[in-house]
């Protein structure tokens, strides 16, 4: 089970990741790791049309980041006070506690569920395979 929570959490950290790498400057505003339906959502939201193009875009983006099997470090970051961060290559460090797996191949594959509008948020719902 540990194994399944280090898979849906990094998977969700790669959400953050692939849609950057599509040009979705979006900010994470609240996530959900666990395998009885991850999801993470970001403050804004978008049109229907927009919404199911992406979804097709963002499985496509999120699994070329599984496949080129990535590095994950743990790290601590040195700022003011020592906060522990989640980096997947030389990305963003992402700060987190959670766990995670040692490399993006060990994910399997995500698919993306269903994006949509919630609350004035956008919810981006996963599963890893």
């Amino acid at each position: 089970m540990r194994n399944l929570h280090n898979k849906n959490h990094t998977a969700g950290h790669l959400i953050d990741y692939a849609l950057h790498n599509l040009g979705y400057k979006l900010i994470s505003s609240k996530a959900y790791h666990f395998p009885q339906g991850p999801y993470v959502e970001y403050q804004g939201t978008l049109e229907q049309a927009e919404r199911e193009q992406l979804q097709t875009k963002l499985e496509k983006a999120v699994n070329d980041l599984v496949e080129q099997a990535l590095p994950v470090k743990i790290t601590l970051i040195d700022n003011d006070s020592k906060k522990r961060a989640m980096i997947v290559n030389d990305f963003q460090p992402i700060l987190c506690g959670g766990t995670h797996v040692l490399n993006t191949k060990d994910i399997g594959h995500i698919t993306i569920r269903k994006i949509k509008n919630e609350k004035g948020n956008l919810r981006v719902s996963y599963a890893v395979v």
